[in-house]
């Protein structure tokens, strides 16, 4: 359970901590480039982390549902998200950023619902 709310912790944090950077720097331009790269890489390399860690450690998963959606979205998304790297052109930036903030979100609202059902069934006991 500790894993859990260490996971939402943190996936909360990131984002704060892009605003943050956007909000300190005093280049615009450069600030919201590097808030950017700290949203999306910061989220996308813990994100894939966790996915990792519950693959490996079943037992923790409790919306099993949920997950198998996610994880067949995973599969479909992880190219897009990566395009920009291959092709390298504008037109695959916006598909990308719009896969990876959705499923950013999702993976977000999985573990807050897995970590409340941990809750509660720790409470019960």
């Amino acid at each position: 359970m500790k894993f859990k709310l260490f996971d939402v912790i943190v996936q909360i944090a990131i984002p704060v901590i892009a605003v943050l950077v956007v909000l300190i720097t005093n280049d615009s331009l450069d600030g919201l480039l590097y808030g950017i790269l700290i949203l999306y890489g910061g989220l996308a390399i813990w994100q894939l982390s966790s996915v990792v860690v519950h693959l490996l450690s079943r037992k923790w998963i409790q919306l099993p549902q949920s997950r198998k959606v996610y994880y067949w979205l995973l599969l479909v998304a992880l190219p897009i998200c990566t395009s920009p790297f291959y092709f390298q052109n504008e037109s695959s930036i916006a598909p990308a950023m719009l896969v990876g903030g959705a499923m950013a979100a999702f993976y977000f609202i999985i573990s807050v619902k897995e970590y409340r059902l941990f809750r509660a069934a720790a409470k019960s006991i």
